[in-house]
């Protein structure tokens, strides 16, 4: 077997176990009083791969976020279908509660962070040559907080000037003023 491990077989037949993906090749001698012989059988060892991308990206807090899940097995070509029958969810937000984790058998979930960032985001997917874990840390942008100053009297005709304050801000901010 390449990366060299050694199983030691003596019958006519036995059996390998690949704890991981990639290209291996088994060889097999037999000999008898009239000679030996040598075959050569190669073996691609398939596994699965999964991941997730999300939208909105980048993200803020306080936010819905819809999260696609996906998976290949590896290494392709012939490209195979990974049949997911289960898709288990981790979102590493423990304040969410019973929403923190979720079983699904479809590839695509809403989730709404109620901790603070950032979260450690793990899906594992169970289908055929698996299950396989993939984990992502997902920061999230904070959510603007925005503040013009107390409520305060003038006399009509009076101007007043307002000015906004903005605390756990990703910038640029966009202001909009209006009044009634």
């Amino acid at each position: 077997v390449n990366p060299p491990v050694t199983y030691p077989s003596s019958g006519d037949d036995t059996t390998f176990v690949f704890t991981t993906g990639g290209n291996y090749s088994v060889t097999l001698e037999a000999s008898n009083s009239c000679g030996l012989s040598t075959f050569t059988q190669g073996i691609v060892a398939k596994e699965l791969q999964a991941n997730f991308t999300y939208v909105p990206n980048p993200t803020c807090e306080k936010m819905p976020i819809l999260f696609t899940a996906t998976a290949s097995i590896i290494p392709s070509p012939p490209v195979l279908d990974p049949n997911v029958v289960q898709w288990d969810w981790d979102f590493g937000d423990p304040l969410s509660g019973a929403n923190n984790t979720a079983s699904v058998t479809e590839d695509t979930i809403t989730h709404f962070f109620e901790g603070t960032a950032p979260f450690t985001v793990q899906l594992i997917a169970w289908g055929d040559c698996g299950p396989d874990t993939f984990t992502q840390i997902l920061a999230l942008n904070p959510a603007v907080i925005v503040n013009a100053g107390n409520d305060t009297s003038v006399c009509e005709g009076t101007n007043v000037f307002l000015q906004a304050t903005v605390d756990s801000v990703t910038y640029p901010v966009v202001y909009s003023w209006t009044g009634t």
